[in-house]
């Protein structure tokens, strides 16, 4: 008797989530659905489509690669980055991105896929730029990938031949899903939106903002998983390092500091995770997550004063800082001045008066103090934020709630979400 459908999706989820929690939180995001003209799977952003007669047959090992696949290329927003670029060669860049970071970390990855060792720690966008426009020539190229019969797994078994090559002749020219819905997002009032799941309205009701698209609330919604990803996965420590060189090559090059910040912020105050009670979202598939519990923002900010700050760059800080607290109803701020020793600490809320300059004690940098004395102290925070160049002496590991280095250096940290502060050096 057939394996039920969704059993084998639930299946293979659940061995992402345990293998590698990063791909199984966001790959949760996507809901099954069935539609036997799809070429095997594919996405639009929100549903993980695949061909039923596919799916009966598909190795799981496989299965879990398509599923990962699939799910990257939403998280990076492949599906709404393309712009006026060529499709099918915009199409080849993202599966080469994408499949040489999900061998890297383990998955199989077929023969025929496209996966040149050539890109590795590239952005799609220079991908793209180095293929060849003619079809002939990139076909050409997909051979040179650099797979073998032990591609992916150690210990997995390879798919068969006979499979991968239908899968070839079936998804076309090395693609390892279907792209034809990427550009036709289909709007499902069941959705995945995780606002949507805990009971919340959409931001944009009652208010003059005009209303999103689909595609634009899909690539924010998604924008907003893969921060909450990356930041569960430093705070435990096990980031795959093939993500943290892909959020480097590709979200950072397209959003400023200032922009990273706010995300930063305003994901962290929105998604204050309880266990208890768990996530309705998941509970019929029975998979327990922390639910959302409230907006109000509570964090730290910690300043380094021991010169690498310029006065110019804290004003541009702070300025930003405000701005964002000053959207929430409710916040309260845990501010430390610290550069060897914490030498000055403020709390701040809606209505107390804001720092107006960074005092410089000199001396080296240990970021240590601050996150020892947030630990003595239990203080509530939401997440840390750390202004500095990044050179001092730090833990090994890191606390147990997310941390962003904002870096005024090209530096990044061991741990934590590390984004460069690009302007206002004098």
């Amino acid at each position: 008797m057939p394996e039920d459908p969704n059993e084998k999706i639930t299946r293979a989820r659940i061995k992402i989530m345990l293998r590698l929690p990063f791909f199984g939180f966001l790959a949760l995001s996507l809901k099954p659905k069935a539609d036997p003209a799809m070429t095997h799977s594919g996405t639009d952003g929100r549903h993980l489509f695949y061909d039923p007669a596919w799916l009966e047959h598909v190795d799981p090992a496989l299965l879990e690669s398509y599923i990962a696949h699939q799910t990257l290329h939403c998280a990076f927003g492949h599906l709404w980055r393309r712009g006026a670029r060529d499709e099918k060669r915009w199409d080849i860049a993202t599966d080469h991105v994408t499949n040489l970071m999900l061998k890297k970390e383990g998955f199989t990855i077929p023969l025929y896929a496209y996966c040149d060792h050539r890109f590795e720690r590239m952005s799609v966008e220079e991908v793209y730029a180095l293929l060849p426009a003619k079809e002939q020539e990139q076909d050409q190229n997909q051979n040179s990938s650099g797979n073998d019969q032990n591609s992916g797994k150690a210990g997995t078994k390879p798919t068969g031949s006979n499979d991968q090559d239908r899968d070839k002749k079936r998804s076309g020219r090395g693609l390892l899903d279907s792209h034809e819905k990427w550009d036709n997002p289909d709007s499902d009032s069941e959705g995945t939106d995780a606002q949507n799941a805990e009971g919340e309205k959409d931001s944009t009701e009652g208010s003059d903002a005009p209303a999103e698209s689909e595609a634009q609330k899909l690539e924010r919604e998604w924008k907003d998983r893969l921060l909450q990803a990356t930041a569960a996965a430093s705070m435990r420590g096990d980031l795959p390092s093939s993500i943290r060189d892909l959020i480097e090559s590709e979200l950072a090059p397209q959003l400023d500091w200032k922009t990273l910040l706010r995300e930063f912020i305003t994901v962290m105050a929105r998604n204050d995770f309880r266990l208890i009670p768990p996530s309705k979202r998941y509970i019929s598939q029975e998979i327990y997550l922390p639910s959302v519990t409230g907006e109000d923002l509570e964090i730290a900010i910690a300043l380094d004063t021991s010169g690498s700050v310029s006065p110019a760059q804290f004003k541009e800080f702070i300025a930003e800082l405000r701005a964002i607290a000053e959207e929430f109803e409710n916040f309260h701020l845990h501010i430390f001045f610290c550069d060897a020793h914490i030498h000055d600490r403020m709390e701040l809320s809606q209505f107390d008066e804001w720092p107006q300059r960074l005092p410089k004690a000199g001396g080296g940098t240990d970021f240590r103090p601050v996150f020892d004395t947030v630990m003595r102290e239990h203080l509530p925070i939401a997440a840390l934020i750390y202004l500095t160049d990044g050179d001092g002496s730090n833990y090994e590991t890191a606390p147990p709630y997310p941390v962003l280095w904002v870096l005024n250096a090209k530096r990044t940290m061991p741990w934590g979400i590390s984004i460069r502060m690009e302007t206002a050096r004098g």
